[in-house]
């Protein structure tokens, strides 16, 4: 299994400091698969092999989102993903 390599990227409005998007990398690695989820608030991209590369957040996603997506994932990712959500991006947190 790929090593755990935790990454935030966020992208906010240069007028309002909100947030607009954010990537939150779970492991290195080249996308082969992008899921769309909550009706294409968030993508999950996913590797060759089937592993969660990360999440990115497009608008407001429920936090149920993440922890479907995670069910399998080692309790780190989990965390991390529940976590690192700037607040403005969760919603049910």
């Amino acid at each position: 299994m790929k090593k755990l390599e935790f990454r935030a990227r966020l992208e906010v409005d240069s007028s309002t400091g909100e947030a607009i998007a954010v990537y939150l990398q779970v492991r290195k690695g080249r996308a082969a698969k992008v899921v769309e989820l909550a009706n294409g608030d968030a993508f999950a991209n996913y590797d060759r092999s089937g592993l969660l590369l990360g999440v990115e957040l497009l608008a407001p996603c429920n936090i149920a989102v993440f922890d479907n997506l995670t069910k399998i994932e080692p309790k780190e990712v989990r965390e991390f993903l529940r976590n690192k959500i700037p607040r403005e991006m969760a919603l049910g947190a």
